[in-house]
């Protein structure tokens, strides 16, 4: 199996595919490719993938789309270099944490567009057929103590108000 990361950053899920499947990182950042602890990193634009078409099984996309001006141009170009499945996860702004860090931080308020309905209509409009789509996440991100971490594992259900949308999707 081989996944591509865009919008790896930091690595924090290119790390853990990395240890399952053969795995590239992507990003427009070079400050954050140097701080990324995995090997095959790559700097460039999400709009413009420097690979063959149906080069990766799946693409997996984090934390990235609500950066952009046009997610839906991003997200095809993510299908185009996918052979099966496309992942997205963008954070909901129908949490209320999240939506108050939004408002909060400026580079954070393409957030304030991002609900489960915005991200699956983004990945409709860019050709993909959904899988599964949810709402999910009851951790605050980077910011739980880790002795909680136990308990809201058990507990974490999928729920509209969810830290996180994602949608599962294939070509």
């Amino acid at each position: 199996m081989s996944i591509l990361d865009v919008g790896c950053g930091n690595g924090f899920f290119t790390y853990y595919f990395s240890k399952l499947a053969y795995t590239v990182g992507i990003d427009y950042s070079r400050y954050m490719l140097s701080i990324n602890p995995c090997d095959l990193l790559i700097q460039g634009s999400a709009l413009q993938l420097p690979f063959k078409t149906n080069s990766f099984d799946l693409i997996f996309c984090s934390n990235l789309l609500h950066h952009v001006e046009d997610p839906e141009s991003v997200v095809s170009e993510m299908k185009r270099v996918s052979k099966k499945f496309v992942i997205l996860s963008e954070p909901n702004r129908n949490n209320p944490l999240m939506a108050l860090f939004s408002v909060l931080v400026r580079e954070e308020r393409g957030q304030l567009k991002f609900s489960l309905s915005y991200l699956k209509k983004v990945a409709i409009s860019s050709g993909l057929n959904i899988l599964d789509a949810c709402s999910l996440g009851s951790v605050v991100p980077n910011k739980t103590p880790l002795f909680l971490l136990e308990l809201f594992k058990k507990i974490d259900k999928k729920s509209v108000v969810g830290f996180y949308s994602i949608v599962l999707a294939h070509k």
